[in-house]
């Protein structure tokens, strides 16, 4: 189902009833910025997903500020430093396998956008260590990065592929291999 990007004040009745929800108080001015951020930005909704789920994380009792938002790096990094994050957990097998999955999870975009690709996780046997490949795939979901079910694997924000500059820079990189496979 297409979905378009929800009004000024739908998004504010996401933000607050989640955060309600979860018995949390959300600061006006993080709402206020949220909402200035999201404006009628395409991908926006999963972007602030994330950096509210980050937010989440890392507050301190029941309240989301905009401190803890900012520390995110908000809507535009939040995605692409968690992907950091998880990345320098990486050792260099595992770094190799994790960028040889987030690959094959990318569709390149031919005068489009890169977008990300649904792909069986039968798909990714073979790039690494079947131990690797399977603890990579788990750290990349528990991050929520990527989306397992029904033996599948996608990537959860297409938003990453824009958002974070190491994957960016990897699918450059790589572009003839990926248009070959």
């Amino acid at each position: 189902v297409l979905v378009g990007p929800p009004s000024t004040e739908e998004l504010r009745a996401i933000v607050v009833a989640a955060a309600e929800r979860a018995g949390l108080l959300v600061d006006p001015d993080l709402v206020a910025t949220v909402l200035a951020s999201a404006g009628d930005e395409p991908g926006a909704l999963p972007l602030l997903s994330h950096a509210l789920r980050e937010t989440w994380r890392g507050r301190t009792g029941q309240r989301l500020t905009l401190a803890g938002y900012t520390a995110t790096g908000g809507l535009g990094s939040a995605i692409a430093r968690s992907a950091e994050r998880v990345y320098a957990e990486l050792d260099g097998a595992e770094r190799a396998a994790a960028r040889r999955v987030l690959l094959r999870l990318s569709a390149l975009g031919d005068g489009t956008d890169d977008t990300r690709r649904r792909i069986v996780r039968a798909e990714l046997d073979g790039i690494a260590d079947p131990a690797v490949t399977d603890r990579e795939v788990a750290r990349l979901a528990d991050a929520r990065l990527v989306v397992l079910g029904d033996g599948r694997v996608e990537m959860a924000h297409e938003a990453l592929i824009r958002a974070w500059p190491r994957l960016h820079r990897w699918l450059g990189d790589d572009r003839a291999n990926l248009h070959v496979h």
